[in-house]
């Protein structure tokens, strides 16, 4: 459901700020703050190893998921140039 619509959500959260008088957040620096929280969603995989171990089949077959999901997210916005 995300795909596609990242920025429109980012102005839909903005909307949502604006209701709440919170109009001094511009979309560009909104949007500068989403990637740079979705870049960090490699933390995910490193997190997941620690206990890979322990997790049972259908645990591992969710962490997989969630992974390749945070990576297409990182892929779909060019999460990682806002570290350039």
């Amino acid at each position: 459901m995300r795909r596609g619509r990242d920025q429109e959500l980012v102005r839909e959260y903005l909307e949502g700020l604006a209701g709440h008088r919170i109009i001094d957040y511009s979309f560009d620096e909104a949007w500068r703050h989403y990637r740079f929280a979705v870049a960090y969603l490699m933390f995910l995989p490193v997190v997941i190893l620690i206990g890979w171990d322990g997790l049972e089949e259908r645990s591992r077959a969710l962490c997989v998921k969630l992974t390749e999901r945070a990576v297409a997210t990182i892929d779909d916005i060019d999460a990682l140039e806002v570290f350039e």
